[in-house]
């Protein structure tokens, strides 16, 4: 007896108005339909109720069509010109902070934490919708850094206080 199996749809009579799901029945190349050994799994029937409730393709991996599948590097056009203000922006306060007058104690130091943290909330942004940026996403990215670096350097010296390091 050969285990070569060949499928047929299945049905049965009925004619309930209930939507049923045919499913293939695997049966020998003689036409007999082949059972499992000693019951081994549960028999079952040609015809299977159909959830109404339940999606059609509900066991299915989703899919995405092969246009939309991101490689990790595809992002929107918009971040471009959004990184380049940013960056031009982020080149012109390194320079002013470092020429500040306090040795680059402060100033500087600030705005170093600050666009560690500008690129921080940048790359976020980038993982979440690299493809569809908001207005508020974009504004982030070209000029975060300022926002950035007045929060780290008006409010970074009394938190070192507060944790007790001093602050020079």
């Amino acid at each position: 007896m050969s285990r070569v199996c060949g499928f047929r749809e299945g049905s049965s009579g009925g004619t309930e108005g209930r939507p049923r799901r045919v499913v293939q029945v695997a049966t020998y190349t003689s036409g007999r339909p082949y059972r499992p050994a000693r019951g081994r799994y549960a028999e079952r029937t040609a015809v299977e109720e159909t959830n109404p409730y339940e999606s059609p393709r509900a066991d299915a991996a989703p899919t995405m069509p092969p246009s939309q599948v991101s490689n990790g590097t595809d992002y929107s056009p918009a971040f471009n010109r959004a990184m380049r203000i940013g960056l031009g922006i982020q080149a012109v306060l390194g320079v002013l902070t470092a020429l500040v007058l306090d040795a680059g104690q402060q100033t500087h130091r600030a705005f170093w934490v600050a666009m560690l943290c500008q690129w921080a909330a940048v790359f976020i942004i980038l993982f979440r919708r690299p493809m569809s940026p908001t207005a508020v996403d974009l504004a982030i990215v070209r000029y975060g850094i300022i926002l950035l670096l007045v929060v780290v350097a008006g409010f970074g010296p009394m938190l070192l206080q507060v944790i007790g390091i001093p602050s020079r």
